[in-house]
């Protein structure tokens, strides 16, 4: 939900269009939501493992992904509502990992104005570590301070993280073997 426009954001992995990562931006009126453009697309490769947060500082919605058209690199980009059309702008595309990675989570820090991307390292194989960076919105660009692991060797799956205004901090949670959960506040 980006606050600053009072609209919602939807990203998704658009099958029909060979996998090619869309956007559309809606209207809530009661208890329906009315979409502009058909779907914007921000990725013309094929995508997937696609998450967003909108950065609260900058009134920017940020989204991160696997680019399978890239080798399954880590990128990010960042949009821009416009309400009166409900489209979306967006920035150039950046990389945050040069690798392989998979179940990407994206979460804006409000104590440090700052997004936290969370990811798979695929590149870690047989067990794929959990890693972390920090991300800079300014304007409609982004930068990404150096990468962090959370945790090595169980093999990470299906990442989500929240930020924890009171304790100012950020949890991951995820499973790992595919058969149980752990948390992590960073």
């Amino acid at each position: 939900f980006d606050s600053n426009s009072n609209r919602v954001v939807v990203a998704a992995r658009n099958v029909s269009a060979s996998g090619r990562g869309t956007v559309w931006v809606g209207q809530i009126t009661g208890t329906d939501v009315a979409f502009g453009d058909t779907g914007l697309q921000f990725e013309l490769g094929s995508t997937d493992d696609i998450s967003m947060a909108f950065d609260q500082n900058s009134n920017k919605v940020v989204i991160v992904y696997k680019d399978g058209g890239n080798s399954n690199y880590g990128k990010a980009i960042v949009g821009t509502v416009d309400p009166s059309n409900n489209t979306i702008s967006f920035g150039t595309i950046r990389t945050f990992a040069s690798k392989s990675v998979a179940k990407m989570t994206i979460t804006f820090d409000s104590s440090t104005n700052k997004m936290v991307i969370g990811y798979s390292d695929l590149s870690t194989n047989p067990s794929y570590s959990g890693k972390f960076c920090v991300a800079n919105v300014s304007g409609n660009d982004i930068t990404f301070e150096a990468e962090q692991t959370f945790t090595k060797d169980q093999d990470v799956y299906y990442n989500v993280s929240t930020f924890d205004s009171t304790s100012k901090q950020i949890v991951f949670a995820y499973t790992y073997a595919a058969i149980s959960g752990e948390a992590f506040l960073f």
